[in-house]
């Protein structure tokens, strides 16, 4: 140990010719870890669809079929338009797409 004003050392370096003492840094395993936080897992339902896509109140599919899993009614809703947004070719920036029925809850 090296002590200079005051304070203790562990060891010494040479930068680029200059003498410089290095502040003594904590060992790894004496770092106390915080304790991780327990996030609520969302549980994911399976939802389904079978019924008309309108875009701007015009039927562009009569009878679109389509089956996802989400954490919510809403997110179903979103996941089965942009579905019948692909199948129809269209971008999926393109709004105006509503479906005909509501999502039936499968379980």
């Amino acid at each position: 140990m090296i002590s200079v004003d005051g304070y203790e050392y562990d060891m010494m370096f040479t930068v680029d010719g200059l003498i410089t003492v290095d502040n003594k840094a904590p060992k790894r395993n004496d770092i106390k870890k915080r304790p991780r936080k327990i996030y609520p897992v969302k549980t994911s339902n399976i939802y389904s669809y079978n019924g008309p896509v309108y875009q701007f109140g015009k039927c562009v599919c009569m009878n679109f079929k389509a089956e996802t899993t989400a954490t919510s009614k809403a997110k179903a809703i979103q996941n089965i338009i942009y579905r019948a947004k692909k199948s129809l070719g269209v971008a999926a920036y393109a709004g105006g797409f509503t479906l005909g029925y509501d999502v039936e809850l499968v379980e």
